[in-house]
């Protein structure tokens, strides 16, 4: 038990005073302005450093920081997420996309494409064309809604009627 520490006690006491020169070394290396001469000096620091002497005070240095910095982000995330949390409770989220759900429309010309499915024209200009194969009615004249569906896609419809196709925006 006590030869495990005194040997980790031993290489503390000789990398303290490499790790300053190491940290010296890296300050000259990153004052040179030269890309390619300022790779060479890491480089050539990197191949002269001991593992051993390298590694053990930056462990400790950097295991003391990390525990500090980690509980410092915990702490501030929590009582951020506590403020957010009681500011809107009971409030209903909007997003992006629920600005607009739901567009009527009427209808101004109706054709199909090659396929036998619906292009539909509107009043206002738009061309919306069927993407399913299901069979769906519309006239001239008759008042149509476009609402979002599923994934992106698009729902044409009508309020008396159960059914609602799929379609795609063609202009």
């Amino acid at each position: 038990m006590k030869t495990p520490t005194l040997t980790t006690l031993a290489i503390l006491f000789i990398a303290t005073p490499a790790a300053a020169n190491i940290h010296q070394q890296l300050s000259q290396c990153s004052s040179i302005s030269d890309k390619l001469e300022r790779l060479i000096c890491f480089d050539e620091l990197a191949a002269n450093v001991d593992p051993a002497l390298a590694l053990a005070p930056a462990a400790k240095a950097s295991a003391a920081d990390t525990a500090t910095q980690a509980t410092s982000q915990v702490t501030s995330q929590a009582a951020t997420a506590n403020a957010d949390t009681s500011a809107d409770f009971g409030k209903t989220k909007k997003s992006a996309s629920d600005e607009l759900q739901k567009v009527y429309l009427t209808v101004a010309k109706v054709d199909s494409d090659a396929r036998g499915d619906l292009v539909v024209t509107f009043t206002n200009g738009q061309a919306w064309r069927q993407v399913d194969g299901r069979r769906y009615k519309v006239s001239v004249g008759q008042e149509v809604y476009i609402e979002r569906g599923a994934l992106g896609s698009f729902l044409l419809g009508q309020d008396d009627r159960n059914g609602a196709v799929r379609v795609k925006r063609v202009d």
